[in-house]
């Protein structure tokens, strides 16, 4: 109920666009489940891509169990109002992840943005569940591996840029009934790439 998939309304005059593509072998799979009937607050996936063979898995409302499940699941028990904006603009990335609440039936929205521009990435996105999750990713940089998971029920935030001229590990954790909050920029210059992993909350 309430779901959509196409433009997303801060693209202002994209919505002549629809969702666009605009590339080849690209291979997405987008899942939307709510189970509030006429109380499910809207729930939105919009994408760009413009580059070849990505790959992009994603749920709201729904479970997957890391980057390399391939089957949504769900609760039983999610009331929407999810907005994804994707865009990619490069080529063989992979980007998979989950937005759901319900589990304190505060059914609170939850956002995520994620651009990438560049090629190689691998992007896994866990925010769950209910208290507003929120995260922005920037990346830019060829064969950065990032994971992130915001869990609990309080409010997390994010903000990741990772912008250099090699490749980032990142592996972040927020998490607990306590709201966290991070930002993280990462220019990196050493050869071979660089590693970081953080971990917030219990």
């Amino acid at each position: 109920s309430n779901n959509e998939v196409s433009w997303i309304d801060y693209w202002g005059s994209g919505a002549s666009w629809g969702g666009d593509l605009d590339g080849n072998n690209n291979s997405l799979h987008l899942y939307q489940y709510c189970s509030r009937g006429s109380n499910c607050a809207k729930s939105d996936i919009g994408f760009h891509v413009w580059g070849n063979d990505n790959q992009v898995r994603w749920g709201q409302g729904g479970m997957l169990d890391d980057i390399d499940d391939t089957t949504f699941g769900n609760d039983g028990d999610e009331g929407g109002g999810s907005k994804l904006n994707l865009d990619i603009h490069g080529d063989d990335n992979r980007v998979a992840g989950v937005q759901r609440n319900g589990s304190a039936n505060a059914w609170s929205a939850h956002t995520a943005t994620v651009y990438i521009y560049a090629n190689d990435n691998d992007v896994w996105i866990n925010q769950n569940t209910d208290g507003a999750k929120t995260l922005t990713m920037t990346s830019r940089t060829n064969e950065n591996n990032v994971n992130v998971e915001q869990t609990g029920y309080a409010a997390h935030t994010g903000t990741i840029t990772l912008t250099g001229t090699s490749p980032t590990t990142l592996n972040l954790t927020q998490q607990s009934n306590t709201a966290q909050s991070y930002s993280l920029t990462q220019n990196c210059v050493t050869v071979g790439g660089c590693s970081v992993s953080v971990t917030q909350g219990n």
